[in-house]
């Protein structure tokens, strides 16, 4: 099953957000967070519903920080911030709300579209060269701190001895 909105798109089966011409993979709790969230898109999802789709009923473990990591790889997969959320909205001491709009796979058209990373690669690669002919250049100019070094040293010498 796949949302999508302006932004991004979400594929519930591998958990992969697909941002930017990114892919950013999910974790299994946050997965379904996120799946929750989007299928609910605009309805508050309390924190003990949210807990109960993630973990169920018969699980132990501290719920509360297992659900605010999982709202916070959420967050970071999306490129969101929880002061100005775009996606993901805190409702305090309640929960939380997707906000934008989404497309349910009912709606959806086109297929997901991966944009190659060989873009990024390449960039990532040119940045490198550039640094390295940068620093290059620099440390290869004439430093005169020695010599200035050595002629205050000198000067301090002289007239103490």
């Amino acid at each position: 099953m796949r949302y999508r909105t302006p932004d991004f798109e979400f594929d519930t089966a591998t958990g992969e957000v697909l941002r930017h011409g990114a892919v950013h993979r999910l974790e299994p709790q946050p997965c379904a967070l996120l799946t929750l969230l989007m299928s609910r898109s605009g309805e508050l999802v309390t924190r003990p519903e949210a807990i109960r789709a993630l973990w169920g009923d018969h699980t132990s473990v501290n719920f509360q920080d297992g659900l605010n990591y999982s709202v916070r790889q959420v967050r970071l997969a999306l490129g969101d911030r929880a002061h100005q959320p775009l996606y993901v909205e805190t409702i305090p001491r309640r929960g939380y709300r997707f906000i934008s709009p989404a497309e349910r796979p009912a709606q959806l058209r086109e297929p997901l579209t991966i944009v190659p990373r060989r873009r990024a690669w390449g960039a990532a690669a040119i940045a490198i060269v550039l640094m390295a002919a940068t620093t290059a250049a620099v440390e290869r100019r004439p430093n005169r701190h020695h010599e200035i070094a050595v002629t205050v040293l000198r000067a301090v010498h002289d007239r103490l001895f």
